[in-house]
């Protein structure tokens, strides 16, 4: 589906689709939550049954760990394909997800830099 899993503090399904036209970035982010709320349905239905209480802790604060961020072009209408989406996956349980374009990474690194200060 073209997402980067990023492994780190948190867990960040990234999407890098600013060359994608905004029809293909609400079909590639509907089918991984569609995935990711039916993995989760599974584990709970299935696989939870087996195991201890400190397993199913571990395996709780991992899933609190999982995000989702989409890159996509200047060009794509956010507001619009957010609405969609969240139209689209209405009753699917997902981790947070985000759509981002040039603007928003642009503003994260300047308040990281007001952050660090001087040098």
């Amino acid at each position: 589906m073209g997402f980067l899993l990023l492994d780190g503090v948190e867990i960040v399904w990234f999407g890098p689709f600013d060359q994608e036209p905004a029809k293909e970035v609400a079909f590639r982010l509907k089918l991984l939550l569609q995935n990711v709320h039916n993995m989760k349905k599974t584990f709970e239905n299935e696989t939870a049954r087996t195991l201890s209480a400190e397993q199913l802790e571990f395996y709780r604060r991992l899933w609190n760990r999982l995000r989702i961020e989409v890159f996509v072009s200047g060009e794509v209408d956010k507001k619009k394909v957010e609405d969609r989406l969240r139209e689209l996956t209405k009753g699917l349980e997902t981790p947070p997800w985000v759509l981002l374009n040039e603007s928003d990474i642009q503003a994260s690194i300047k308040k990281e830099y007001e952050n660090i200060g001087e040098v």
